[in-house]
């Protein structure tokens, strides 16, 4: 990606992406909350994505560098599996704006190179992240405040549905255009972890 004079500001973030078993596992949980009667801006499943790091308006000279960032940790790692489990809220259980379910994997695998990755941009120019890494799928973005016991109950409802597992075998550039409806995501770079080809 040519980024040569260009002052411009790209919204960028890493994501891995979501296969579609994972996203008809998704669904599935969104259309069972959605009979709870929540009134939420529930998100699209063919968009669906891991977000690791959200990088915010960036400038496009430092693209090349965040490619690089991308390449260096994904050279630095093997791929791996993930599932998705369960259903949590942010930013708490009595003030839930969002409802969304975790993604795990073995050993930590997944929040290692969440450090490394994170680590590599800040060389690239992108600041560490302050925020306890939790990775999670949004379901859904409360509209109205929901009971906290209505809440509590959904957790337990949710807390054993898991996912089949899928393997985080790259690392994915977006920009992100907002658009009068929704983002539109473009993936700009890919990066194959372990270098293999997918």
């Amino acid at each position: 990606m040519d980024t040569k004079n260009n002052n411009k500001t790209l919204r960028l973030f890493v994501a891995v992406p979501v296969p579609k078993k994972v996203a008809l596992f998704l669904e599935g949980v969104q259309n069972a909350l959605k009979k709870k009667g929540f009134k939420a801006s529930w998100s699209r499943m063919d968009t669906m994505h891991l977000t690791l790091k959200f990088m915010g308006d960036t400038s496009a000279e430092k693209v090349d560098s965040i490619m690089a960032a991308l390449e260096q940790t994904a050279a630095a790692h093997e791929p791996f599996e993930l599932r998705a489990r369960g259903v949590g809220v942010f930013p708490s259980v009595k003030k839930a704006r969002v409802i969304w379910t975790g993604v795990r994997s073995e050993n930590e695998i997944l929040s290692d190179l969440f450090r490394v990755l994170d680590m590599n941009l800040e060389k690239a120019g992108i600041p560490r992240s302050r925020k306890r890494f939790s990775p999670h799928l949004t379901l859904a973005r409360l509209k109205t405040r929901v009971d906290s016991r209505k809440i509590l109950e959904v957790i337990q409802e949710f807390q054993e549905a898991e996912s089949k597992k899928f393997e985080c075998a790259c690392l994915d550039l977006y920009q992100s255009v907002l658009g009068p409806s929704r983002a539109v995501h473009t993936r700009l770079f890919r990066a194959t972890i372990g270098g293999q080809r997918i």
